[in-house]
């Protein structure tokens, strides 16, 4: 792996208005992300986990400035992407691609496979290649995802979940990105699917030297695939470390409480380990609490967890912690 920074995130912040009434009036914002910062390494697959609404999906469409961000920067290969425009950011967006949560919806069903594959090569103003050529890298690139090329003239209504899957990272390697953001790729499919897909993610990575940002809830899932995990909760970054380290020695009481949910095929190891239950609801990021977000559902929580929201702080090597219990 290289150790040159393809990917900063500083102090990210996602903020979006609510409006009511006949008149629109503000009633309040919705803080779905509330300063994140991380770095990617090229060649490196970062994890970004936590429960459903943390925030996780808008952080990896903010890097890709699908959302444009309220405040923080996003600095990609060294530029600072921020606040560029549309046309300013039309040279990254090739390198930058996105694979989603639900393939059949980010697939035009009026275009066949080959369709689909071909457009996203010839839509590169660079691109020189000749009919026969776009066909050819067609193949190719069908070849590489595990697709027979005889589907070209299918439609995506006539493949299962785990071919229009693949189909979707045949379309973001036709562009031939550095970056990927991975929206939860493997969550509608089937166990024994999402295992063959998360293996075709690792070997695309090794002959073609990509980086991705690996969103996604289950941390089975993350723990096979990540070099480096960042754990979410309402719209912060609470935990960073080593997938390895993060499951060895996890130092967040909200990690822990996640991990200790993640079942162990191990009989003799799961009767002794103890569940983590946590009391409440995820506060809404209409309404977030002050201090730590997470000391509403803390059973550690102190007085200042409730006034002051901790920052991450370095606990060992690489791994890093924003909890004030921890010292």
């Amino acid at each position: 792996m290289k150790n040159n920074t393809l990917l900063e995130v500083n102090d990210l912040k996602m903020h979006f208005p609510i409006f009511k009434g006949a008149f629109g009036m503000k009633a309040g914002v919705v803080k779905a992300v509330d300063g994140v910062s991380f770095s990617v390494r090229e060649g490196e697959t970062f994890g970004l986990v936590g429960e459903s609404g943390c925030g996780k999906t808008t952080v990896g469409r903010s890097i890709l400035r699908i959302y444009k961000p309220t405040a923080g920067t996003v600095i990609y290969n060294g530029e600072d992407i921020t606040s560029y425009t549309e046309k300013e950011m039309s040279k990254y967006r090739r390198e930058m691609q996105m694979i989603f949560q639900d393939p059949y919806s980010s697939l035009d069903p009026r275009q066949s496979v080959g369709s689909i594959v071909r457009e996203a090569i010839t839509t590169d103003k660079n691109c020189k290649l000749s009919l026969s050529e776009v066909d050819a890298k067609v193949d190719e690139l069908l070849q590489l995802v595990e697709l027979d090329a005889s589907m070209k003239d299918r439609y995506p209504h006539e493949m299962s979940g785990g071919q229009r899957q693949r189909l979707g990272i045949a379309r973001a390697l036709a562009c031939n990105p550095k970056l990927i953001v991975c929206d939860e790729p493997v969550s509608a499919l089937d166990v024994s699917i999402q295992a063959q897909i998360i293996n075709l993610f690792i070997r695309l990575q090794k002959k073609l030297g990509l980086t991705y940002v690996f969103v996604a809830h289950d941390l089975a899932v993350v723990r096979h695939i990540s070099d480096r995990i960042a754990v979410m909760y309402l719209g912060n970054v609470v935990e960073i470390t080593e997938a390895t380290e993060l499951y060895d020695n996890p130092l967040h009481p909200y990690t822990k409480a996640l991990l200790s949910a993640v079942p162990v095929t191990d009989y003799d190891v799961e009767k002794k380990r103890e569940r983590i239950t946590l009391q409440g609801e995820v506060p809404s990021p209409i309404n977030a609490p002050s201090g730590c977000p997470f000391h509403p559902r803390c059973i550690y929580a102190t007085e200042e967890c409730k006034q002051k929201k901790p920052e991450l702080a370095q606990h060992g090597d690489n791994h890093f912690v924003a909890c004030h219990i921890i010292k």
